[in-house]
């Protein structure tokens, strides 16, 4: 997927994978939180209902940090 791109590019891509990834994280904390205080009186994760849960975008993230890492490994 990275195979062609300038290690430049690769490494200014990684840093704003990286904070997707630290901010996505936040916000997951923050539904989880929101999970916790919903989920007693309603029975249903309070992320289920407001889109809340990143879990699917921050493994998707994750998959391409590890790529990119990949990349520029040849990049020295």
């Amino acid at each position: 997927m990275y195979d062609g791109m300038s290690c430049a590019k690769a490494r200014k891509t990684l840093i704003d994978v990286n904070a997707e990834i630290q901010e996505l994280s936040r916000r997951q904390s923050g539904a989880a939180t929101a999970d916790a205080i919903g989920v007693f009186p309603t029975l249903v994760p309070v992320s289920m209902v407001t889109g809340g849960d990143r879990a699917g975008r921050i493994a998707a993230a994750k998959g391409r940090k590890l790529a990119l890492e990949a990349r520029l490994e040849s990049c020295g």
